[in-house]
């Protein structure tokens, strides 16, 4: 039951609560710092989302998701020009999915025409590589598995992430395209 400000009707309501945290509740309560009774009220179904950093494979997804939520239905689809994606998927992302929607909005309001291009990215997209995130031993520039790696990544910008029209776009199958990702994948490339 509520009341309206100012009114002394009480009025029966039907809700539910959704709260998002980035803090262990449960060690909050035990420190003092939450209150026990709201803690097992609002943890009735508990979902962990890890950082973006810890699942930068979903990267390629998630801006081509983000992109099209952006996007005004009067423009163009928006695409990631040639590095881009390889750029942002070397960010230690700090600020999460926020921090990557942010960046694709500020690129997408810099870019001249629907392609986000490596200049339109913010100033500390690209500076080298945070001193502080593990660094990765990329293949060289020219090498057979560096330009295969930035061919699967660009195909994946391309299509959406979509792995049947990216095996397609490659004139691989499904199976070949699934393997080789996961190489990517355990090589720490992808």
């Amino acid at each position: 039951m509520v009341s309206r400000l100012g009114e002394t009707k009480r009025r029966p309501v039907n809700i539910r609560i959704v709260a998002a945290t980035n803090r262990p509740l449960d060690l909050a309560v035990a420190e003092g710092l939450f209150r026990a009774d709201l803690f097992h009220r609002l943890s009735a179904a508990t979902i962990v989302i890890p950082p973006l950093r810890e699942r930068i494979e979903d990267l390629p997804a998630l801006a081509s998701s983000l992109l099209g939520a952006i996007r005004r239905t009067d423009e163009p689809a928006w695409r990631l020009g040639v590095g881009v994606l390889d750029r942002l998927m070397r960010h230690d992302w700090s600020g999460n999915v926020r921090e990557l929607r942010n960046v694709l909005e500020s690129a997408a309001a810099l870019s001249p025409d629907s392609r986000i291009e490596v200049a339109d990215l913010p100033a500390n997209l690209l500076e080298p590589a945070n001193a502080e995130r593990p660094s990765r031993d990329f293949p060289k520039k020219n090498s057979l598995g560096a330009v295969e790696r930035t061919t699967i990544l660009t195909a994946l910008q391309e299509h959406d992430g979509k792995p049947a029209a990216v095996a397609r776009a490659l004139g691989v199958s499904r199976a070949t395209f699934y393997r080789r990702m996961a190489r990517l994948k355990a090589q720490g490339h992808a």
